[in-house]
């Protein structure tokens, strides 16, 4: 799975053909594949909100 980092180079055309190749793989229609991304894509920058307010509260007394 790409990193939000790696996500946000990408280009359409990788995208596209990322979604393809996962539709491949797993037996899964396009629109599937491209709500999966939705749903990776949202916990990729929910784990970066948790990490960020983790490392607030250990500056903070």
């Amino acid at each position: 799975m790409p990193t939000l980092e790696e996500r946000s180079k990408e280009t359409g055309e990788e995208l596209n053909l990322r979604l393809e190749a996962k539709t491949l793989e797993m037996g899964i229609t396009y629109t599937f594949a491209q709500y999966l991304e939705q749903m990776e894509t949202y916990l990729l920058q929910l784990e970066k909100r948790v990490r960020t307010l983790e490392a607030q509260k250990d500056i903070q007394p």
